[in-house]
């Protein structure tokens, strides 16, 4: 995993999406033989929240180690009470893999996802079971 080097991260996640990650981005990356294959990036942060993108270009690229790093940098790091994932209503590996960790749909909006219709997926803190209980 790697969270120190921000601009690679950058760089490979906005290389992934074809856009520029907001400049408060951050990103936790995991690596394999040295190359980057997965990015989860968090911005528009508030008081309570942050949005959520998660990437990755191989199989096999999630691990239990990986999953309490990302979900504990929103909410024991900076003790946010929900991270909401914007995805495109016809990417059913994404909304099958939020549903997987723990997510569940908050809102479905027509037109307000820029390849069509946008699926707002949301998981509160409570909802996390990635994070260490005596933690939470």
């Amino acid at each position: 995993m790697i969270t120190t080097d921000q601009e690679a991260l950058r760089a490979w996640f906005n290389d992934f999406f074809k856009v520029e990650a907001r400049a408060e981005s951050q990103f936790i990356g995991r690596t394999r033989d040295g190359k980057i294959i997965a990015c989860v990036a968090y911005s528009n942060f508030n008081a309570n929240a942050c949005d959520v993108h998660i990437a990755s270009t191989e199989s096999h690229w999630l691990s239990k180690e990986y999953l309490k790093v990302i979900f504990d940098y929103p909410f024991q790091q900076l003790n946010l009470r929900c991270i909401i994932a914007h995805i495109h209503s016809e990417n059913e590996k994404s909304i099958g893999l939020c549903r997987h960790l723990g997510f569940s749909v908050a809102a479905e909006i027509p037109n307000a996802h820029y390849l069509g219709d946008l699926v707002l997926m949301a998981m509160q803190r409570e909802q996390c079971k990635f994070l260490l209980k005596d933690a939470a």
